[in-house]
């Protein structure tokens, strides 16, 4: 009995054991004031490691060795399982557009889901040997997450990858687990998840206010001022060549550029302005644009438009791609907008491929800073004056063909009414609006009427009204003086 019970306390004491969650081993990266967690039993290689520990030795490695891989494979941190079916690592990148992005949790939920859509389509179009099969947002108690599964098809077999990625404080963090067994297991799952959800961040930075990095400039041609970040150098010009008046250029490793461009024409004087401009107008304007343009062109695919209202005027925001004589693509944004009887146009491009969301957002701030001149009265007979404030002809019109449609319908009304009375009605329902004559005239019609009955043979054996009595035709189904109704047997002989 003894020996069942020792055995039934070790059967629990391993059950136990082998239900506990693995040892964890903390590990911090310096260089990103980043901890994290992994299993005690992973080789874990990080940039910030010593000498001395047990890892190199295993390996047989050096510290300067490990350090030269991971910085060639660009990894903060490498580590494999001890029987090495997987391994996980830690990239991170800093440009312009993470410091754009800057933290993941100060982005809106309808921003978020916009990244993971741009997300999802710029992965298509530049991984050629990457497939996504699942994407979506996880979160911990201080940092949000996008994760992703990938299918790499890249080698002679495809690897199954799973990849979190988040912005903070101003950088990319990408955390991925490779398996090189077949798909990623649910184990390797929940190992990947614990890991991030350990992962601590022990600085916070506030986000920089794009304002405190940008310049003023003044277009005195267009009466115009306007802010541009400082990571552009700005050439202005006067108009002269092409309607150009404004160049701008990156200065960081891209080559990002912007141009402002202002013109009239016809069409501009007769539309005036976009600033009193429903939306239906503007998407009419920005679809008519869209057509006219992809007919002068073959090299330029337009990708949808957006309306974009900014203080002094609405703007329409046009993307497109625009193939280069390499066969190349390159990608550009457009803000185009009408305001009195002028085309503003300013354009952001990348020559290296595509424009980047943080280029695309210093074009969008330069365009919100638009201090335009004063407003101008739209002329008559342009499209603004329809919809300008203060012009009562619109309401005027709708008023007048209000007032002329009930004027009709009451003359065809009146119409109706006077022909309903003129047409004669029958004799039993005029009796009481005829009005009364004198007595001796009554006597005389009626002697009248009596004298040319009685004349007529029709009548000689005819019976009479039992209510007036005057003599009834023979036959007779009303009489013809009063107009009662003869039923048979209700007359006098």
């Amino acid at each position: 009995m003894k020996k069942l019970l020792m055995l039934l306390i070790i059967v629990v004491i391993l059950f136990t054991a082998l239900s506990l969650p693995a040892a964890a081993a903390d590990y911090t990266i310096d260089d990103f004031s980043m901890q994290l967690s992994l299993p005690d039993d992973y080789a874990v290689f990080t940039r910030n490691m010593m000498g001395n520990e047990p890892v190199l030795k295993m390996f047989n490695l050096s510290l300067e060795e490990v350090n030269l891989a991971l910085n060639e494979a660009d990894f903060y941190l490498l580590a494999y399982d001890k029987e090495q079916t997987h391994s996980i690592y830690i990239k991170c990148k800093e440009d312009i557009d993470t410091q754009a992005f800057f933290n993941l949790n100060l982005l809106s939920e309808y921003e978020l889901d916009k990244l993971i859509e741009d997300y999802q389509n710029d992965f298509q179009q530049q991984q050629l040997n990457l497939s996504l099969a699942n994407t979506g947002l996880y979160r911990t108690d201080s940092v949000t997450y996008i994760f992703n599964d990938v299918l790499n098809h890249g080698g002679e077999e495809d690897r199954y990858l799973l990849n979190y990625g988040t912005y903070y404080n101003g950088r990319y963090f990408d955390f991925w687990l490779v398996s090189y067994e077949g798909e990623v297991t649910e184990d390797l799952r929940r190992i990947m998840r614990e890991m991030i959800d350990s992962v601590a961040f022990t600085v916070t930075l506030d986000k920089p206010n794009p304002q405190a990095f940008t310049n003023q400039y003044n277009i005195e041609a267009l009466d115009l001022q306007l802010n541009l970040n400082e990571t552009y150098e700005v050439t202005l010009a006067d108009g002269t060549n092409d309607g150009l008046y404004l160049t701008a250029s990156s200065t960081d490793d891209t080559k990002s550029i912007i141009k402002l461009e202002a013109w009239e024409n016809e069409q501009s004087r007769q539309i005036f302005s976009f600033a009193n401009l429903p939306n239906e107008e503007l998407d009419k304007l920005a679809e008519e644009y869209i057509t006219i343009q992809s007919s002068q062109t073959t090299n330029r695919i337009y990708d949808g438009y957006k309306l974009f209202n900014a203080s002094n005027t609405n703007f329409i925001s046009f993307w497109y791609y625009e193939m280069q004589a390499d066969g190349q693509y390159i990608g550009g944004q457009i803000f185009y907008t009408i305001y009195n009887g002028r085309v503003l146009a300013a354009t952001g491009v990348d020559l290296n491929g595509y424009l980047s969301w943080a280029h695309s957002q210093m074009l969008v701030e330069m365009v919100k800073s638009f201090d335009l001149p004063a407003a101008q009265k739209a002329p008559q007979g342009s499209l603004a004056a329809q919809y300008e404030k203060g012009n009562i002809w619109p309401a005027v019109l709708i008023i007048i063909g209000i007032l002329a449609a009930v004027g009709v319908y009451l003359a065809v009304y009146k119409k109706r009414q006077a022909q309903a009375a003129a047409a004669p009605a029958p004799v039993a329902n005029n009796l009481d609006k005829v009005e009364s004559k004198p007595a001796e005239l009554q006597e005389q019609e009626q002697k009248q009427k009596a004298a040319a009955v009685d004349d007529n043979p029709r009548v000689q054996q005819a019976k009479y009204c039992y209510k007036c009595g005057t003599a009834l035709m023979e036959g007779a189904v009303f009489c013809h003086s009063c107009g009662t109704k003869i039923n048979k047997g209700e007359s006098d002989a």
